[in-house]
């Protein structure tokens, strides 16, 4: 949810787009930064809610227990809000997690406690869970492994070293801002009860080596 916002700033908002050319086409893009900024400048914050699906907030619920929607919201709108979606490791999200303690969990080492959170989180994602079917928290995989690049970072995942692999996860992946259009987010709504709302894409990439 956006507060301290009217319509005019609404408007002004869902007008901010980056042009770009594309095999020789102008193309609008979602100015995701500016909007941020934008919205920054105009001293307007933005609160956790809900996650737009209730079978998403289930099964987050179900991988890390009442308070991982809310885990999982802050680390998205420090991508997005605090770092204007600009280059946003996880290992870096989850030190900010560490600091906010969006959990409250109000005990020391909150560093292990969030990564151990996070690392079961993006092994689910791996495995099976799918945020737009219900999931039963079980794996999907049964042994084998997975290998990535040929340039000498490669990976092999089995099942008895799953420690291995999600460590390998947050150290590898990033946050990633998809395409606003085609997940329809990134845009400032106004519903019937008056109040303003704004949608974040929950996506990662690898790290690519230069």
């Amino acid at each position: 949810m956006v507060v301290n916002i009217n319509d005019d700033v609404m408007n002004e908002f869902n007008s901010l787009f980056n042009e770009v050319v594309r095999k020789g086409v102008v193309c609008h893009d979602v100015a995701t930064g500016s909007r941020m900024n934008y919205l920054k400048s105009c001293g307007i914050d933005v609160k956790f809610v809900n996650p737009v699906k209730e079978t998403a907030r289930q099964n987050l619920i179900r991988c890390g227990g009442l308070e991982t929607p809310a885990v999982v919201a802050e680390m998205l709108k420090y991508y997005y809000y605090d770092k204007s979606g600009t280059d946003t490791s996880l290992d870096e999200a989850i030190k900010h997690l560490a600091e906010s303690d969006p959990a409250g969990y109000s005990f020391g080492e909150l560093y292990d406690t969030y990564h151990l959170k996070i690392a079961n989180l993006l092994y689910s994602m791996f495995t099976g869970l799918r945020f737009s079917k219900p999931w039963n928290g079980k794996s999907d995989v049964s042994g084998g492994y997975i290998v990535v690049k040929r340039d000498g970072d490669v990976v092999a995942f089995h099942s008895c070293i799953a420690d291995v692999f999600k460590d390998f996860l947050v150290d590898k992946l990033k946050f990633e801002a998809p395409s606003c259009s085609r997940h329809d987010y990134m845009s400032i709504y106004k519903k019937d009860d008056g109040k303003y709302y704004l949608k974040f894409a929950l996506q990662f990439r690898f790290k690519l080596k230069k």
